[in-house]
């Protein structure tokens, strides 16, 4: 009588990606029912000590695997794959490591704009809001540089973390000037 003999296969090891980005790359391979002569569909099973990280996931038949990690999360998690076959032969049980690298956010914010200023007096209003460090995950400290393309015209300026921006012109000047 013949034997159904357990699937095997070879495979890329410890997985790193960084934060917000698809992973998917040929993991597996050397992919075998087990035995020359036995035909026979094969099936990945995967499973994350941490799925929390991971918003989908495929590993298929040929080895591709896809990791999907969910919006701004990064730590690390272990993971265990097998190979089944049709026959309910199971290969070897693999454990490694998925690293979800952090990746820092750009901060954001909005602005009110073009600003108008009378010659010798000065600006002091909320001109930045809706001030991010870039994702709900990210805690830092924000600071603002501002340029002028014209800093004649400016004797002092600031513009403070919670969006408060301060303009003081030269005395007796006057003109346009942008700022970034």
């Amino acid at each position: 009588n013949a034997i159904n003999d357990n699937p095997e296969f070879s495979n890329s090891g410890d997985i790193t990606i960084n934060e917000d980005n698809l992973y998917y790359t040929n993991w597996a391979s050397d992919i075998s029912t087990g035995a020359y002569n036995e035909d026979q569909d094969l099936f990945f099973t995967v499973t994350f000590d941490n799925p929390d990280l991971i918003e989908s996931y495929s590993l298929d038949s040929e080895g591709y695997f896809s990791i999907n990690p969910n919006l701004h999360a990064n730590g690390a998690t272990l993971f265990q794959v097998y190979l089944t076959d049709e026959q309910g032969g199971e290969s070897q049980i693999f454990s490694y490591n998925l690293t979800i690298n952090p990746v820092n956010d750009p901060p954001s914010f909005d602005n009110i704009g073009d600003i108008e200023i009378n010659e010798d007096e000065s600006y002091s209003e909320t001109w930045a809001t809706n001030i991010s460090t870039g994702a709900y995950n990210e805690d830092q400290d924000l600071f603002f540089t501002v340029t002028f393309d014209n800093p004649d015209l400016i004797e002092s300026y600031a513009l403070t973390p919670n969006g408060q921006l301060t303009i003081v012109p030269t005395l007796n000047m006057f003109g346009d000037t942008s700022f970034s």
